[in-house]
């Protein structure tokens, strides 16, 4: 028994002496290979400067545009309305929404029943009042006859021997006569309702058999000859286009492009800058400028009233002027613009300028850079004076 534990502990040392021996053999291995591993050298890398766009500019004169939008609404609108009361008896079939009508058309017409009485009435009582008056005046006559036979060196015969009030009564009463037969003649013909200009029908709210009261209205008509268009543009840019009793003396009016696009299909109108429309919006700071646009019916499609349009106003023409992509423009800490240019070195030159107009992603800058050079058009994060850049190839523009 003594000699099996003996075995048995013998063992346990020679597993315990190889496991030993195999890390032992592990650590020097490891210690080895670090040893031997050869050492990386460190090298320091080059910055390259940032690779940027530009644009070189080309100042000269140019002729500037300012774009808005508006809505066309009509020169002169009416509302049509019955001056005399009755029952409709008929409709124009051309009285309907949409509709062009012709200066005096008749759109409806009211029972004229009532009103040809009354013209036959007026004239009967203009004839009475027309016999009476003569009646008087031949017994005047006869008056003034017997007086001037029996009463030679009295004078002028006294107006009641000669009727004169009487006279004149009667005369007041043919007036008044004539005057009651021409109004009624007046509402006769007031029983046709026309056109007051040519336009187009924009509502028709009336149909036969209707009763209508004086001044009832039944329709509105638009003016067809001329529209305009009413553009809000900031003070700026009204003060680039010449608007007359704004930015223009009265009468001198400017040029604009009036631009309509509907079911793909897009016409073009020439305009004129009549003025402004009252004063400038007190909330917005803006001035609604009028364009006035000739014969809005004759293309396809025409300008009808309330549609949306965009208007390209011609403005003056700026010297020493360049047009550039809005983002070039840079602000300063106090507000003032500048653009940043590359010299011949490569380096950034903060440049100031005058901003003359924004319009539609492209901005109008006067003065302050020169022919050939190159405006920045990179957008950098960070940009200082003397900054050195790349300027990538065939970026120059």
């Amino acid at each position: 028994m003594r000699e099996r534990k003996m075995k048995r502990d013998r063992k346990l040392f020679f597993q315990v002496l190889v496991g030993l021996l195999i890390v032992a053999v592990g650590v020097v291995g490891t210690v080895v290979l670090v040893r031997s591993k050869p050492k990386v050298k460190r090298v320091k890398g080059e910055v390259l400067p940032p690779l940027v766009e530009t644009i070189v500019v080309h100042p000269g004169r140019i002729p500037l545009s300012v774009t808005g939008q508006g809505t066309v609404r009509p020169l002169h609108e009416a509302k049509i309305a019955s001056q005399v009361a009755g029952r409709v008896v008929s409709v124009s079939p051309r009285f309907l929404p949409g509709e062009r009508v012709k200066a005096g058309e008749v759109l409806l017409e009211v029972d004229r029943r009532d009103y040809e009485t009354a013209l036959s009435l007026a004239e009967a009582k203009v004839k009475d009042a027309q016999a009476k008056l003569d009646q008087l005046l031949e017994e005047s006559k006869v008056s003034r006859e017997e007086w001037e036979k029996y009463f030679t060196k009295e004078g002028e015969p006294p107006p009641l021997v000669v009727k004169k009030p009487q006279v004149d009564a009667a005369r007041a009463a043919l007036e008044a006569a004539i005057a009651e037969r021409e109004r009624a003649k007046l509402n006769l013909e007031r029983t046709a309702v026309r056109a007051p200009f040519d336009g187009v029908v924009m509502e028709k709210a009336v149909s036969p058999g209707d009763y209508l009261t004086p001044g009832m209205v039944v329709g509105r008509i638009s003016s067809a000859g001329s529209v305009e268009v009413e553009v809000p543009l900031t003070e700026e840019e009204a003060g680039l286009v010449p608007v007359p009793g704004f930015s223009a003396p009265a009468g001198e009016a400017g040029r604009a492009t009036v631009v309509y696009s509907a079911g793909g299909k897009v016409s073009r109108w020439d305009g004129k800058v009549t003025g402004v429309s009252g004063g400038i919006d007190e909330k917005t700071r803006l001035v609604p400028v009028l364009v006035r646009v000739e014969n809005p019916f004759s293309r396809i499609p025409p300008l009808l009233p309330g549609a949306f349009v965009d208007v390209i106003f011609e403005g003056k023409v700026e010297s020493d002027a360049v047009s550039l992509p809005d983002h070039v423009v840079r602000w300063d800490e106090k507000g003032k613009p500048f653009v940043w240019v590359v010299g011949r070195d490569m380096t950034l030159e903060k440049r100031p300028v005058r901003v003359v107009l924004f319009n539609r992603g492209s901005v109008t800058l006067s003065g302050g850079l020169k022919e050939g050079e190159r405006v920045l058009s990179t957008v950098l994060k960070t940009a200082v004076e003397g900054m050195t850049v790349r300027v990538k190839e065939g970026s120059v523009r």
